[in-house]
């Protein structure tokens, strides 16, 4: 039976995901090849990503699915630096502001 960890536990990991993912994101570089922009932070960050979903939803059913579910990891990372890279500047208005009475 495989060890089920705490709650308090996935969070961690997560942050630290989420935290690596900051930190990947800000300290590589693009590096552009045949086209195809590839990203190795991107990539270890994908993995990762992999990793906790395989460890955090385990079961025979998913190992099917896992490829398709790390190109969507990828492509959610590639939207990601995009939207990124949209710069805001301070006199972009939110949709809407909250004016209490």
């Amino acid at each position: 039976m495989a060890h089920s960890e705490s709650r308090r536990e996935l969070l961690k990991k997560a942050t630290m995901i989420g935290a690596g993912a900051v930190v990947g994101a800000t300290a590589a570089p693009t590096i552009a090849s045949a086209g195809q922009k590839v990203d190795p932070a991107r990539g270890r960050l994908t993995a990762a990503l992999a990793d906790y979903v395989r460890h955090k939803f385990a079961s025979h059913e998913l190992a099917g699915e896992m490829k398709e579910i790390e190109e969507d990891i990828a492509g959610n990372l590639r939207g990601a630096e995009t939207n990124f890279g949209i710069p805001i500047r301070n006199g972009d208005e939110p949709d809407f502001v909250f004016v209490p009475d």
